[in-house]
């Protein structure tokens, strides 16, 4: 594991990277294997926060952030900042659980 000093940020009462890790990618342009390794190494740099939503390739990008944090384990401080989008197809529900 990276030994970092990146710095953090507070956002209400969880303490957060100042980088993030944008997850569109996930689904769309790279498959899972890949965006574990995308994972594993965002958490070895410092990176605890990662930004997702379930518009990404139909919620894949979610289902594929899932994946990576249970294969690596949940590493403490990871938080997942999570958008949603009022464009559905119909019958699809307006937030999925986590």
């Amino acid at each position: 594991m990276a030994t970092t000093n990146l710095e953090r940020r507070k956002i209400g009462a969880l303490e957060v990277s100042l980088i993030g890790l944008g997850c569109n990618n996930f689904g769309w342009r790279i498959d899972a294997e890949e965006s574990a390794r995308v994972v594993e190494t965002a958490l070895d740099c410092g990176i605890n926060l990662f930004d997702t939503a379930d518009m990404y390739d139909k919620g894949r990008s979610e289902e594929y952030l899932g994946r990576a944090r249970r294969l690596f384990g949940r590493r403490p401080g990871a938080r997942r900042s999570r958008e949603w989008s009022e464009f559905r197809t119909v019958g699809t529900p307006r937030c999925r659980p986590l």
